[in-house]
């Protein structure tokens, strides 16, 4: 009955979306296998999954994963990526690109803590994007100097440069940042 009812109502608003029937049952199926557990994801979450897998260009299984592996409930992706587009859109990024950063970027949420959770990969990805430059840099850096040796080695360069470089000089800072602060460390 609760599958049911489910169907019942999601249908009408996938169909909106520009999906069937079979798109409604494939994301109720993807939303449990991806949260491990035997329950029915409510109406919201499915249009709201369905939606931002449309935009983009995924599936509701692979963005239910993703999210999941990072501890962001079922209940809570469809809002989060509603901040995060709408911060995009706030700054005149290209959403499909930013998004599609912070979806590829997002198990560096296991390892590095981002201010704001989600929105702060987010703001981190589209600082990277207007710069036109991968994340993927700054995550080598950080992954180099969150060892001593390696915050040291670096902050000697930087030094050497002969610039004010901030906190990029302070191997102890860089250290910090690395872990604590990945978009501090962009910013630097």
């Amino acid at each position: 009955t609760e599958l049911q009812t489910a169907v019942v109502d999601a249908t009408p608003r996938i169909n909106r979306l520009g999906g069937t029937i079979d798109d409604v049952g494939d994301s109720i199926e993807k939303i449990a296998l991806a949260s491990r557990r035997n329950v029915v994801a409510n109406t919201e979450d499915i249009e709201k999954l369905y939606a931002s897998s449309k935009v983009l260009g995924t599936t509701v299984g692979e963005l239910a994963e993703e999210f999941t592996k990072v501890g962001v409930g079922i209940s809570q992706i469809g809002p989060e990526l509603e901040n995060s587009v709408k911060y995009i859109q706030s700054i005149g990024g290209n959403t499909k690109q930013v998004m599609n950063d912070v979806r590829s970027n997002i198990d560096q949420m296991n390892r590095y803590q981002f201010e704001g959770g989600v929105q702060g990969l987010t703001k981190m990805a589209a600082q990277a994007s207007m710069l036109r430059f991968d994340m993927s840099n700054t995550f080598a850096l950080a992954e180099k100097v969150l060892s001593p040796e390696g915050a040291i080695e670096t902050a000697a360069a930087f030094q050497r440069l002969g610039v004010a470089a901030g906190n990029l000089a302070d191997p102890f800072q860089l250290m910090n940042q690395s872990i604590n602060d990945p978009s501090g460390l962009q910013d630097s």
